[in-house]
């Protein structure tokens, strides 16, 4: 269930990092690579694998809801929506075309390219 509305996301180019943590924090990266991982996950499972990773930082459960979200928009994961207690739950997951990791990179390279691209035309 991709999102209906498009808001831009506002990412940082890091360039003392290497890898995705060139455009993401390192606790957005464990996140990705829990769901990528995975075949679905609820940002409880994803907060809570990146939290064991990190061990002694920790990271809010909202910070991780938030940035799922954000990648929802971006339409680089995915959810489905399941009730359980307390309502609905969102289950992240990846989508068609973005299958791992790499692929992921390959996207984001690609869209990197393309907004630099069309500022040089």
């Amino acid at each position: 269930m991709l999102s209906q509305h498009k808001e831009v996301v506002k990412t940082k180019f890091e360039t003392t990092q290497k890898g995705l943590e060139t455009v993401f924090k390192p606790y957005q990266v464990k996140a990705l690579e829990v769901v990528f991982g995975k075949d679905g996950a609820s940002s409880q499972e994803i907060w809570s694998e990146v939290n064991r990773l990190m061990k002694p930082e920790t990271i809010s459960r909202a910070s991780i809801i938030n940035f799922m979200n954000d990648m929802v928009d971006e339409e680089l994961v995915d959810f489905d929506l399941i009730t359980g207690k307390g309502g609905h739950r969102r289950i992240y997951h990846k989508i068609p075309g973005i299958w791992n990791m790499d692929e992921l990179k390959s996207v984001l390279f690609k869209r990197f390219c393309s907004a630099l691209e069309s500022e040089l035309a």
